[in-house]
């Protein structure tokens, strides 16, 4: 444990001591975050990472959402010098998660 303090350079000093007050302190009643991502591996990934901080922090998650996701296509030159006949077509996925 000494190590990783001194790894992490955390003082071995205690920490003051915080009152709080009685009643629950509430700031946000509902929260939605929306997170896009080219890959839907790294957005399940993601969604694990929530869930799991979700219950950890004793927060309800209501549910999460999957839209559809949306396709953006251009048609362009091969380089800037090509000629008309050397078009290419690109494609960009981005998917979408939200979660209430």
């Amino acid at each position: 444990m000494n190590f990783l303090k001194k790894q992490l350079n955390i003082a071995s000093t205690p920490r003051p001591h915080i009152e709080r007050p009685a009643g629950s302190d509430e700031l946000y009643k509902r929260l939605c975050v929306e997170v896009r991502g080219h890959d839907p591996a790294v957005l399940e990934s993601y969604e694990r990472f929530v869930r799991l901080v979700s219950t950890q922090l004793d927060i309800q998650l209501a549910n999460i959402e999957n839209p559809p996701f949306f396709t953006e296509r251009w048609t362009l030159l091969r380089s800037k010098f090509a000629k008309k006949k050397y078009w290419r077509e690109y494609e960009i996925r981005t998917y979408y998660k939200k979660f209430h």
